[in-house]
């Protein structure tokens, strides 16, 4: 080959680098995602980058070859009014019913149990048992956990909600009520904060009266929806979402206070 040809050669190899180059960072910037979510509460999100449901949105992400630029944090009107407004790419923990909006499949979930001492040998089987004991809900519990439940709590004289569900453990623990309606994945991130206050060995009893509440992501474009449910199904297969979830629980139902 003469030199002639070689340095045309050359300058086209350089010419499909830099558009090479140009074709890879363009597709960087089309895979950074940003995200907003309404529910910050521990452990789901502890802040915007940390806590068991960013580790599976990281996962899913992965997965997915997408890079997450950020999560906002903001109450349920603001973080929807975001995404309807194209000023994020998905909101996660999406209620039904957004116009324009895609659903993924379910990534995570939202399950609450009734909790009592394993001491007090409490049978709970269905809502109407929960009528003659002492009952501790979180804040609001009375709108989100059924008819039934709801009428209940109307004509129940033992029936409290508080604002802390660090309170409702306390409660629990310290015998003040009989049983608390919690979600699993929250009683066992209250668990774990309580450990250092070491004590009696209690053990706990969950009655599971109440069905999961699925969780999914809504984003506005439908190739990104792809993509994650894509990355959903590999951190389900893989058992890396069932290990995300379980580093946020306590080994067992057990806790000294």
């Amino acid at each position: 080959m003469n030199r002639r040809a070689l340095s045309t050669l050359q300058r086209f190899m350089a010419v499909l680098c830099l558009c090479g180059a140009a074709c890879i960072a363009k597709t960087e910037e089309l895979r950074t995602v940003t995200m907003a979510v309404s529910d910050s509460i521990a452990p789901f999100f502890i802040d915007s980058q940390h806590g068991l449901q960013y580790e599976l949105l990281e996962a899913i992400l992965q997965h997915a070859h997408f890079r997450l630029n950020e999560v906002k944090l903001a109450p349920n009107y603001r973080a929807r009014r975001w995404l309807e407004n194209g000023e994020v790419d998905c909101l996660i923990n999406a209620p039904e019913g957004i116009e324009g909006a895609i659903y993924t499949a379910p990534y995570s979930q939202f399950h609450n149990v009734v909790v009592s001492l394993e001491a007090s040998q409490l049978t709970i089987d269905k809502i109407d048992d929960l009528s003659s004991i002492s009952l501790v809900g979180f804040q609001h519990a009375n709108r989100f956990l059924g008819v039934n439940f709801a009428e209940l709590t109307m004509r129940h004289s033992r029936y409290l909600e508080v604002a802390s569900q660090r309170n409702q453990v306390r409660m629990l623990l310290l015998g003040r009520t009989q049983a608390i309606v919690i979600d699993e994945n929250i009683l066992h991130w209250q668990l774990k904060t309580l450990q250092s206050g070491l004590g009696e060995s209690k053990a706990l009893r969950f009655h599971d009266l109440f069905e999961p509440v699925m969780l999914r992501i809504a984003c506005l474009d439908p190739r990104v929806v792809i993509a994650l449910n894509a990355g959903i199904e590999q951190i389900k297969l893989q058992g890396q979402q069932q290990r995300i979830v379980d580093s946020y629980r306590l080994k067992s139902g057990t806790v000294k206070y």
